[in-house]
Order: structure tokens, then sequence, then C-alpha cells
């Protein structure tokens, strides 16, 4: 349910990609492998447009966050589910697209800028072998039958 998207600081980077050069894009990161490739893979498509690029990548996500908010990042990569509950302390239930915009109008007020939601998607699930199904009756998350 975790929709993943770029949360940006700058709107002249979210304004135009191609033309205006800011002096130095600072791209963050949190510190598992995931995030690890994605800032890589957001500092390496920003080098190639021709930004300045520095990367900094590894931090824990309030750190990230509060590097952000303070201007010493100018975007990462963030889960909107990660930004309802840890930064802004809701914990109501909502579809993706409510928990998107609540969190884009909540974090437009700290002067942060969430772009279209990505195509990625950060839903977790369990995997099991059809054998283990078999043999312990178990058939989802929230519900399992003994045999």
């Amino acid at each position: 349910m975790k929709r993943l998207i770029a949360l940006l600081s700058s709107l002249t980077l979210a304004g135009s990609m191609t033309t205006a050069h800011a002096d130095e894009i600072v791209v963050g990161g949190k510190n598992f492998t995931e995030q690890q490739i994605l800032a890589s893979m957001t500092a390496q498509y920003l080098d190639a447009l021709g930004y300045d690029v520095e990367k900094r990548a590894g931090m824990g996500s309030a750190v990230l966050r509060q590097a952000q908010e303070n201007g010493q990042l100018d975007l990462y990569w963030e889960y909107t589910g990660t930004s309802l509950i840890n930064y802004n302390d809701i914990s109501e239930s909502l579809t993706p697209e409510e928990t998107y915009q609540r969190v884009k109008t909540l974090d437009a007020e700290k002067g942060l800028v969430w772009l279209e939601p990505s195509d990625a998607n950060n839903t977790y699930a369990l995997a099991m072998r059809e054998e283990t199904i078999e043999a312990t009756g178990i058939d989802s998350l929230s519900k399992t039958t003994r045999r």
C-alpha cells in the first residue's frame, strides 16, 4: 500500500529537468538496498541530464527526512505510508490515493513537494512453497486453517 514516490524540496527542479540547472542537486537515500539503488539511479539520471549531483545515501529514515527539511538535501525517494505515519502522525486507514493526497497536502505546509507517484509499489506479501501451504494450512497472512 505504500507507493513509492520522489519527494522534492525544490520547485525549480520539479519545474524544469532539462534547461535551467541548480548549482548542485543533493540526492539522498536511506540505509537499505532498495534506497541505495534508487539514490544511485536518480543521481546518475540527473547527472546525465547535465546537473551537478552529490549523492548522500545510507542514512536512517528520520535523519534523511530532517536533512531535507533543513535544506541539506534536495530530493530523495520516500514512501507515502512512512510520511503519513512517521512524519505526520496520521494513523487512520486510507487508500493509496488518499494517502498520497494527504501527505502531499501536509508536507506542502513544510515546503516539501511530492511528484506524481512512481509505478513501483512497495506492498508486502508472503510467498510460500505449495508443499508448505498443503502441509500447514496457512493460506493468508491473516487466516490459517489447521489440517
